[in-house]
């Protein structure tokens, strides 16, 4: 995990993370190269694919756990029911905050585990470190030694447990492995087959992708020149997959789309509007590298770019929209965050085409989060963006998902 801030064991149950990594595992396979599957020895590439999704586990330090001590503005609601407060205030305390170092995977903390306590500890996982704080309300010696005690013992516990359901799911990997890998080459021998019995040559794949639709996220045709731009964009300075840390990471995924571009194409015209549009294009780079991001591709008019965190896809959404590089050009843009595949410059995996149903739901120039995007930017606590109003839309149809999907805009 890299920069993001996460709900200790409570954001999502941990078999949704693990049915998000099985569905890469099952997307990497299914897209491998046909002649790779046909010609793999299957225990090496069984073996390759399980190490590969294999999820690592987290080991926390608590022999290196340290404290600080900082002012917290406390709502009058926390305070115990001795103090004279007045409700709806706030009012400075000195608040211990813990920090327990960890290694590995830090993403998985956010997960609640099946066999789950019922004292949740209140803590947070940003950065290789757990934190929690105790607010002094003028505890004895006694008393905080034992609010720290209780607390740690429980995230001992739920970590435990966590653990367990992690090495289970390693432990299982290796069947629907062999399984997925021995009905692809079924699939591909009995294809090749019935093709060579025809007397068909098999058409080469760059022949057949030229004639693949290209659709922006709302889901207009994005014309001829799209085919060229489906091409991802070298990203700036290092590979993606060195930037982001991994073949699989967890990062903010982002779609914008141009509002009404097929009637502003009609008014300005063909020449105009791709002009605007590589103005806007380059506006939205500036507006990436500015924020730390990377600029996966380009599909029509639409950008599909990755940040490390949600507040940073949230800065850069508000920025691109102020400046989108030409004032005729207004977007909409959609964010989402959770793990992502990553092969080759480009990203994959149902947090990307959730982002772009995201994209798909607004109508109008606006930033629409999903709940798991807006859950980190409230953790994260920026004060850059306290002054937002939020607007939760919490019955959004978005294809391929459930119904009833809660989506969040800003309130203008």
């Amino acid at each position: 995990m890299r920069g993001g801030i996460y709900g200790l064991f409570r954001d999502r149950r941990v078999d949704n993370y693990l049915a998000e990594n099985m569905a890469l595992l099952r997307e990497g396979v299914s897209s491998e190269d046909e002649d790779r599957i046909l010609n793999t020895d299957e225990h090496e590439y069984v073996s390759e694919v399980v190490k590969r999704f294999s999820i690592e586990g987290v080991q926390l330090e608590f022999d290196r756990m340290s404290t600080t001590v900082e002012t917290r503005h406390v709502r009058a609601e926390d305070f115990p029911p001795n103090f004279f407060v007045e409700p709806g205030e706030r009012y400075p305390k000195d608040t211990f905050v813990f920090h327990i170092p960890f290694t590995g995977n830090g993403s998985v903390l956010s997960c609640r585990p099946n066999t789950f306590s019922s004292f949740t500890p209140n803590a947070v996982v940003s950065d290789k470190e757990i934190t929690f704080e105790v607010v002094d309300f003028g505890y004895t010696e006694e008393q905080l030694k034992q609010i720290v005690e209780e607390t740690t013992d429980a995230i001992r516990r739920q970590h435990a447990n966590l653990s367990q359901d992690i090495s289970r799911y390693n432990e299982g990997l290796e069947n629907p492995v062999r399984a997925i890998l021995r009905r692809r080459k079924e699939e591909a021998g009995r294809r090749n087959e019935l093709l060579a019995a025809l007397g068909i040559a098999k058409r080469g794949d760059d022949a057949s992708s030229s004639q693949e639709e290209t659709l922006t996220p709302s889901g207009e045709e994005a014309g001829p020149e799209a085919a060229q731009s489906k091409v991802s964009i070298a990203p700036d300075g290092r590979p993606l997959e060195e930037w982001a840390g991994a073949s699989r990471a967890t990062l903010a995924v982002v779609f914008t789309d141009v509002v009404g571009s097929t009637k502003l194409r009609r008014e300005v015209g063909d020449e105009a509007m791709d002009r605007m549009v590589a103005e806007h294009f380059e506006a939205g780079r500036r507006h990436v590298a500015e924020y730390g991001g990377q600029v996966i591709k380009t599909i029509g008019d639409s950008l599909l770019v990755v940040l490390r965190t949600a507040c940073d896809a949230l800065d850069f959404a508000l920025a691109f929209r102020e400046a989108t590089g030409d004032d005729r050009i207004n977007i909409r843009v959609g964010i989402h965050v959770g793990p992502v595949q990553i092969k080759g410059g480009d990203v994959s995996g149902s947090i990307v085409d959730y982002a772009e149903r995201v994209t798909g739901a607004v109508e109008g120039p606006e930033v629409c989060l999903s709940e798991r995007a807006r859950s980190d930017i409230d953790l994260e606590r920026a004060n850059r963006h306290a002054h937002l109003q939020w607007v939760q839309h919490s019955e959004e149809n978005l294809k391929g998902f459930e119904s009833g999907q809660v989506l969040w805009s800003i309130d203008e």
